[in-house]
């Protein structure tokens, strides 16, 4: 018989796999704890207490976050450069547009 820690993590497992059906199949295999790890990527823009600009949804998600940008160009001058930034941000939105990527660029 399984425990109940052993029966609360197949159920949350279970749950997840049912809520996030429509980014993928989760079957634990590489490719599908990548897709996990995106997710988890972008729940940590929420934590963060700054407006944050998401372009794409709900084909592809490429979120920024300017005011942490600006503030480490301030702090650490022009190896914090705003265009080389920005043209993370334009490849990335390329990129989502052609695949589906999703991705937080800081």
């Amino acid at each position: 018989m399984k425990n109940q820690l052993e029966q609360d993590i197949i159920s949350t497992a279970e749950s997840f796999a049912e809520n996030f059906s429509d980014r993928g199949h989760f079957d634990f295999s590489i490719q599908s704890l990548r897709k996990l790890d995106d997710i988890l990527e972008e729940l940590c823009v929420q934590d963060r207490d700054q407006p944050v600009l998401v372009t794409g949804e709900p084909d592809y998600s490429i979120s920024i976050f300017a005011f942490d940008k600006v503030k480490g160009r301030i702090q650490n001058g022009k190896e914090d450069e705003i265009p080389y930034y920005f043209d993370g941000y334009i490849e990335a939105v390329k990129k989502g547009k052609k695949t589906g990527y999703r991705a937080t660029i800081v």
